[in-house]
């Protein structure tokens, strides 16, 4: 939030009753210094490493492409931030991470409405398909963490097959 610009001063959980307790007895001259008491410091490194990380997300997200994210994230892995990411983006169902862009494409131009319409729909046709219930087996009952998806790769998957999610 700091680094953000969305807030001046951090009070930790464990002061907010002080703090609390302190200005409800302080006069109005006194609420500056009252909060300073109680903020805690934050590292000026770790908002650098924060906007950092908004950076990379920025940079790899703002390509006009689901292959063209995965070919920035490849080349640029040499930032650990953008390795972690193509790292979490490629475990899941190559469908499901298919299918997941096309959304986020197609829900910027529709209203509220809309796209809850369009979620039942995806949530149906996912449910028809073998990847949710290998995604299940793998999470919970088998607990092994190691779903072995229909599909191997997202080159797999052409648009017909997106587009049957979403019908």
């Amino acid at each position: 939030m700091l680094a953000c610009g969305l807030g001046e001063h951090y009070v930790s959980l464990e002061k907010k009753e002080a703090l609390l307790l302190d200005l409800s007895q302080s006069s109005d001259d006194d609420i500056n210094s009252i909060i300073l008491k109680h903020s805690k410091n934050v590292q000026s490194a770790s908002n650098e490493a924060f906007l950092n990380k908004i950076k990379a997300i920025s940079n790899a997200f703002s390509q006009d492409s689901l292959n063209g994210i995965l070919e920035y994230l490849g080349i640029h892995n040499d930032e650990q931030y953008h390795a972690q990411i193509l790292a979490k983006i490629l475990k899941n169902a190559p469908d499901s991470v298919c299918v997941a862009y096309e959304y986020y494409q197609r829900a910027q131009h529709m209203d509220f409405d809309a796209i809850i319409d369009q979620d039942l729909i995806l949530a149906r046709n996912f449910a028809k398909g073998p990847d949710f219930y290998e995604g299940i087996r793998a999470a919970v009952l088998d607990k092994d963490k190691s779903p072995q998806w229909h599909r191997e790769s997202i080159s797999e998957i052409s648009a017909k097959d997106i587009e049957f999610y979403f019908k």
